[in-house]
């Protein structure tokens, strides 16, 4: 979502919840990225060569967020898969695996209550004041594992 529509969006979210509705927001979590990239950085140039992998997808982690051309599983398929499914469901961006804008807590948190939410909360995947979260599966796998690690979880309820 772009950054310009993004308060309008939850002011608009707000609208439409009931009172005490809850709005549980999952992003990439850009410290946790950055954190990654700067602490894999200073291993490299200790020398510490292990890391370049991992240095390498920190970097894709916030680079690949913005850039991604082509939707990732699209990428996976055979040539003639690949061309039939960019020509008739677009690329990355029109599916809406892009990101147009990245948040860490702090700043989530602020547009969340810029937009009238109220009790902001960083929460972890297995918990939310949604009620029967745990049922869901949404941020957990069946297995109990994490969907998506390096995510934020963050939840407000309506003012």
């Amino acid at each position: 979502m772009d950054r310009a529509a993004v308060e309008s969006f939850l002011v608009e979210c707000q609208h439409v919840l009931k009172p005490g509705g809850v709005l549980r927001i999952v992003v990439p979590d850009l410290e946790v990225i950055i954190r990654t990239y700067i602490d894999t950085l200073q291993a490299l140039e200790r020398g510490d060569l292990s890391m370049q992998t991992l240095h390498q997808q920190a970097i894709e982690a916030l680079l690949g967020q913005i850039v991604l051309r082509e939707a990732s599983a699209t990428a996976k398929q055979r040539p003639l898969v690949r061309w039939l499914e960019n020509r008739f469901l677009g690329d990355a961006q029109t599916r809406g695996e892009t990101h147009r804008w990245m948040y860490d807590w702090y700043s989530l948190k602020a547009v969340l209550e810029r937009s009238g939410f109220i009790n902001v909360a960083r929460l972890d995947p297995n918990t939310s004041k949604i009620p029967m979260w745990e049922d869901s599966n949404l941020d957990v796998n069946c297995d109990g594992t994490i969907y998506k690690s390096g995510s934020l979880y963050v939840e407000g309820e309506k003012g």
